[in-house]
């Protein structure tokens, strides 16, 4: 008995679906692509309205920039400099050395000579007011208490010594101990990372080769008060300037 078997090559090409194209692609025309640019919404009123609109914002808002640099440049621009000149620059007053005095026959009766002071950094320390008046933090009265130990002193002197230097010079360093002794500059000379906010550091002094002799005449030097500046008799003087205050010390 023959049995017989479907060809599968015919089974495929019966499977196969027939696609019609159209007959302007069967007649050999191609189609024409539809561009964007010629549809009628680029061509209509509501576009150029909208183009129109966002021209306007942009514009107004470049001549609001325009008109703000004009402002800040040439109305302000005096006062815009100073006060960048301000906080570019400040003003830090120093004892200077003061000049010798000599007698008629040239001989030195008082000099200048170099002295060691202990100072402070009162910015590390606290902080000062709108006033001028200093204000120690709490890691500065730490500070303070630990330096004050070593220095056997009191931390309510050292903070009244910050706080008078800084209201008479805010950003020259604050004097806490005028006449250290040498252990005491060594020592913090070496550990000076211990101690960051304290500095070993020479301040110019009177020198007097010939002791107490003549000290009747020769005047003694101090820090010139607010009152004092405020009458006029040292003129040209910052306020916590050194200044001869009587004898032959000149102001």
């Amino acid at each position: 008995m023959a049995i017989s078997t479907p060809d599968p090559r015919r089974r495929r090409r019966r499977n196969r679906s027939r696609i019609k194209l159209p007959r302007n692609l069967q007649s050999g025309r191609r189609l024409q692509p539809y561009s964007r640019v010629d549809a009628p919404y680029f061509r209509g009123p509501g576009f150029f309205v909208r183009i129109g609109g966002l021209a306007v914002v942009v514009a107004a808002a470049l001549a609001l920039l325009i008109l703000r640099a004009w402002s800040i440049q040439v109305l302000h621009g005096s006062s815009y400099a100073k006060e960048a000149h301000r906080q570019a620059y400040r003003t830090v007053n120093l004892i200077g050395a003061r000049g010798a005095i000599v007698d008629d026959k040239g001989r030195l009766l008082a000099g200048t000579s170099g002295q060691l002071v202990v100072v402070a950094d009162a910015a590390s320390l606290g902080t000062t007011g709108k006033h001028g008046r200093w204000t120690a933090s709490a890691a500065g009265l730490q500070e303070l208490r630990r330096f004050a130990r070593l220095a056997n002193a009191t931390p309510r002197a050292l903070v009244r010594r910050i706080g008078s230097d800084v209201l008479h010079a805010p950003y020259a360093p604050a004097v806490v101990l005028p006449d250290p002794n040498r252990a005491l500059t060594d020592y913090l000379q070496e550990r000076s990372s211990a101690f960051s906010a304290f500095k070993v550091e020479s301040e110019a002094t009177r020198s007097y080769p010939h002791g107490a002799l003549g000290a009747e005449f020769l005047g003694l030097l101090g820090q010139i008060d607010p009152q004092e500046l405020k009458s006029g008799a040292y003129k040209g003087a910052q306020p916590g300037e050194v200044g001869g205050r009587s004898g032959a010390e000149p102001a």
